[in-house]
């Protein structure tokens, strides 16, 4: 009896090794005729080419952003000078302006004490 069954197990496996094994995926089968074919390889190489167009867009963009910086930051540094430049000046006309007005009431003070000479004599 153990023989038998043993047997039995041993052809069982032989059995079910033996066996071609196929699994089949649930996938459809799609026919495409010479002409679909043509069409999808030329929309294919379409879109290939607008992308090569549009890496090279990319690139230049880049490169304009890049000078575009570039020339933010000349323009910021030409006017911070100007600006430099400018409170240096108000500067300068402010100490020009305080000078002439001491100037002119130092004269003020000299006209008003000939003045008093003047009146006094």
């Amino acid at each position: 009896m153990r023989r038998l069954r043993k047997g039995l197990y041993i052809a069982a496996l032989l059995l079910l090794f033996s066996a071609p094994v196929t699994i089949s995926a649930a996938e459809p089968t799609y026919t495409v005729t010479e002409t679909q074919l043509t069409q999808l390889e030329t929309i294919f190489q379409q879109l290939k080419t607008q992308q090569q167009e549009q890496a090279q867009q990319i690139e230049t963009l880049k490169t304009q952003l890049t000078d575009s910086e570039t020339a933010i930051k000349q323009s910021q540094t030409s006017l911070s000078k100007a600006n430099q430049s400018l409170q240096q000046s108000a500067e300068e006309q402010r100490k020009t302006h305080d000078r002439l007005k001491r100037q002119r009431d130092t004269w003020a003070a000299v006209s008003a004490l000939i003045m008093i000479f003047a009146l006094l004599k």
